[in-house]
């Protein structure tokens, strides 16, 4: 049995060691126990010994550190706001501070990636656009958890992006991090600028601009080109100003060969043109010889021809047919009647196409001749 049991001694946050009257000891079977009530806060351990009745004393046996706090960790946020979108003029950084007497640690995420900070407070500096959503909770040494702050927010310093679309529309698609709380849509045509109106010249679908062609027709033909401006929550204002223009053209390319008057030519080569306009541009010319492309003039081409292209054909045995295919900007296309010549040296072969005409107005006149001369008998 025991003689004397040692007073446990407990260390209070100070590390003052705080004893436990022997009074408080119970035997319980072959063992004594003692209860202790901790009434304050702070970081605490036990040790304890005792001696028997010889005198033999035993070992210092001691708990682990332990925490008594009543109390939750607390985390504050600054330098940015819940729901809030931040531009060009805006440096975004925030900052987190966690407080607590026993703090342990915080963990944070931001766009799904989480990381643990041992510091009561860090900061950090937003440089990329994006949708953000932080949230932060803290921990201390009881392990005790602060209440979750979640605050979700914008940095948006490049504003909008657009993409313009053609087809039987024209549609304009607006891609921005931010709600669009203000916009302006034009048309200009001849250095004249037409302002379009919301629900009646164009529609908002899923973040595009839908504009009727009707609306450009309605300013007759010609090219066109457009204009967006619009501003965000996050304050940029946005302008786009597209180098592709819309083009409304119904008339169709004109065009006509030039220096073919004639049906027979007794050269080696024949070189002739082909004349060519429209109110809009021409995109491409194809000739075509015996009904096969033989050359296609593209649009840079075209310009620099400034309305006329030429070829040169060389003789041959049989008479060639002749015919082209002009395409303006818009799609449009002209097809020239074919034209039949024939390019050769061969005199007996000029005689033949020449002569075969003359022959047929011969026979034609001197039937004329026999019917006048039948009348008169």
């Amino acid at each position: 049995s025991l003689k004397e049991i040692g007073a446990a001694a407990v260390l209070d946050k100070n590390n003052v060691k705080l004893s436990i009257p022997v009074k408080e000891w119970k035997k319980i079977g072959n063992q004594y126990q003692a209860s202790y009530t901790f009434k304050k806060e702070g970081k605490y351990q036990i040790e304890a010994s005792c001696k028997d009745l010889a005198k033999n004393k035993s070992q210092k046996v001691s708990s682990e550190v332990f925490y008594i706090d009543t109390k939750k960790p607390v985390v504050k946020v600054t330098g940015i706001k819940n729901n809030k979108s931040y531009g060009k003029k805006n440096e975004v950084m925030f900052k987190v501070c966690a407080k607590d007497t026993y703090y342990d640690h915080m963990v944070y995420t931001l766009k799904g990636h989480s990381q643990t900070i041992r510091k009561k407070s860090f900061s950090k500096k937003i440089t990329e656009d994006g949708v953000y959503l932080l949230t932060v909770q803290a921990v201390d040494k009881s392990r005790q958890k602060s209440d979750r702050v979640k605050i979700a927010f914008t940095v948006n310093r490049k504003g909008s992006t657009y993409q313009l679309l053609q087809t039987d529309k024209v549609m304009i698609k607006e891609t921005n991090l931010n709600k669009i709380i203000d916009k302006k849509l034009w048309i200009t045509s001849n250095n004249k600028d037409y302002e379009l109106k919301p629900n009646v010249d164009y529609k908002t679908v899923d973040n595009q601009y839908v504009i009727s062609k009707s609306v450009f027709e309605e300013y007759g033909e010609g090219s066109y080109s457009i204009g967006v401006q619009s501003r965000d929550e996050a304050g940029n204002s946005n302008l786009f100003l597209p180098k592709e223009e819309i083009l409304i053209d119904k008339t169709p390319p004109e065009g006509y060969f030039i220096g073919l008057d004639k049906k027979v030519y007794g050269l080696k080569q024949k070189k002739f043109k082909i004349g060519y306009k429209d109110n809009t541009g021409v995109e491409s010319l194809i000739l075509k010889i015996d009904g096969k492309e033989v050359k296609n003039w593209n649009r840079e081409e075209l310009l620099n021809a400034k309305g006329e292209v030429s070829y040169l054909l060389e003789e041959s045995k049989k008479e060639r047919e002749i015919s082209f295919v002009l395409k303006d900007v818009a799609g449009i296309s002209t097809e020239s009647k074919p034209v039949k010549i024939l390019v050769t040296t061969d005199l007996w072969m000029r005689y033949e196409n020449v002569y075969k005409i003359g022959i047929g107005l011969i026979v034609i006149l001197i039937g004329s001749v026999c019917v006048f001369g039948k009348n008169r008998t």
